[in-house]
């Protein structure tokens, strides 16, 4: 894609792409002419003679208290699990839990759905993938088919509970020499949205706290971080199982090389 400043750039989303839908790129690469879906209008980026857009959609149920408006359904392609923090569609839910979209290119998928409320401060969560299910590993692939059709995925929210995770970094400097503040990270085994964790900034004599935490196993660390979003790594990272409040946890400090 094009940036404000007129340089080209890609992502770790756009610019890796299944060899069977590179079919465009291939022929560009290649040499070879163009076919008749491959000349897009440049002001649409869609080509006249391309198939109809195919559409997943459904409805999202859950209990009256749940404000279904500041729900996100999230999209994951079937065999990018890896990358499945960073690459995925959304699609936002209507009051009546009705949710649509039409920029999914054909596939299997998963799906999720959860309440997206920062302020919301709660002791647990509406959330679950399709069919209804509490965990990913659960979770049943629908298929997207191509020529316009419609796929259709109804499924329930439910009520996840959120847990924190309270302890010290051990050896922690009072006075720290790095530019950036000492945080403490947790990297959930399940590399989705849902299990991304705010790292927690350390506090003084080396407390942390982290909150709103999803059940599930995760690995936890001290790091800081540069302005090239660089990591530089000042504990071990500990695998813990997250089942409930977690207090007392203990990091030892590494000092940086």
């Amino acid at each position: 894609s094009k940036e404000e400043s007129g340089k080209l750039s890609t992502s770790i989303c756009s610019g890796t792409n299944l060899l069977e839908d590179s079919g465009t790129a291939l022929r560009f690469l290649r040499g070879e002419a163009p076919t008749p879906g491959d000349l897009a209008d440049p002001k649409t980026n869609i080509s006249k003679f391309a198939p109809p857009v195919p559409q997943l959609c459904g409805k999202i149920s859950a209990p009256p208290e749940v404000n279904l408006s500041s729900a996100k359904v999230v999209f994951w392609r079937v065999g990018q699990e890896d990358v499945a923090q960073f690459c995925f569609e959304t699609a936002s839910v209507h009051p009546d839990g009705s949710y649509c979209v039409s920029s999914l290119r054909p596939g299997k998928y998963l799906i999720g759905a959860t309440e997206d409320d920062d302020e919301d401060e709660s002791s647990s969560r509406y959330a679950s993938y399709y069919p209804g299910v509490p965990e990913r590993s659960q979770a049943k692939e629908i298929e997207v088919q191509g020529q316009g059709k419609t796929a259709h995925a109804d499924f329930a929210l439910l009520s996840r509970p959120l847990y924190s995770v309270q302890g010290y970094l051990r050896g922690a400097p009072e006075n720290s020499s790095e530019p950036e503040p000492i945080k403490i990270m947790l990297l959930s085994a399940v590399q989705d949205r849902f299990h991304t964790v705010a790292p927690a900034e350390l506090e003084p004599h080396g407390v942390f706290m982290i909150e709103n935490v999803s059940p599930g196993r995760y690995t936890i660390f001290a790091m800081t971080q540069n302005e090239d979003n660089a990591l530089s790594f000042l504990s071990e990272g500990v695998d813990i199982d997250v089942a409930g409040n977690i207090e007392g946890f203990k990091l030892d400090y590494v000092m940086k090389k």
